[in-house]
């Protein structure tokens, strides 16, 4: 019995002499872990720079070719020797038209043209009721000493431009007035279609 008393209190006692010094003994603090300085941020990679593109090089301009002249356009062939005055009129009978022409040193001023009943026929007086008798009365002028002969074409055109029949005469004069008178004969049924006449001058010397 004093045996285990004994030995419980030095159980105690050496219970009391190493566990204050365990207990003392300082337990090395676990260092804290450094704080990590953040990252610097990377910078802002600098954009490359883009390299100006080189200015094109200016075409240098091509020589300029002068241009050929355009070759003359050819003249048309002359009309009949002569012939100086042409032009196309309505046809209407009995009313007097303004012409402004000249004819080698004739002018020509004014046409008028009159409708009459045919005389006569070659198969007695019946047959100058089937016809009519066309006068062309044209105003011509001069100042020329020495005389002018002009030669007058009539052509009798449908509203088309087709040719239906056809006149001729002339007049001769010098330092005067005049009018050349032309007498056609047609058949009566062929006045009403004609519209148009084509009138032509042509100087004789």
């Amino acid at each position: 019995m004093r045996y285990c008393v004994f030995t419980f209190m030095l159980s105690v006692a050496v219970a009391m002499f190493v566990i204050p010094g365990v207990v003392a003994q300082e337990v090395p603090e676990t260092p804290e872990a450094p704080e990590l300085e953040p990252a610097p941020e990377a910078a802002p990679a600098d954009p490359e720079p883009v390299p100006e593109a080189e200015p094109a090089e200016e075409a240098e301009p091509e020589p300029e070719v002068a241009e050929e002249p355009e070759p003359a356009a050819e003249p048309e062939p002359a009309g009949p020797a002569g012939l100086l005055f042409a032009t196309t009129m309505d046809f209407e009978l009995v009313k007097s038209a303004k012409l402004d022409g000249k004819v080698g040193e004739v002018e020509i001023r004014g046409i008028e043209f009159g409708s009459k009943s045919a005389k006569g026929g070659i198969f007695g007086s019946k047959d100058a009721d089937l016809k009519a008798s066309i006068n062309a009365s044209i105003e011509c002028s001069t100042t020329a000493e020495k005389k002018q002969k002009v030669d007058f074409t009539i052509e009798f055109l449908d509203g088309e431009g087709n040719l239906i029949d056809r006149a001729e005469g002339n007049v001769s004069l010098k330092e005067e007035s005049k009018f050349a008178s032309i007498d056609h004969t047609t058949l009566k049924y062929v006045v009403p279609l004609i519209k148009k006449v084509r009138i032509s001058a042509e100087s004789k010397k």
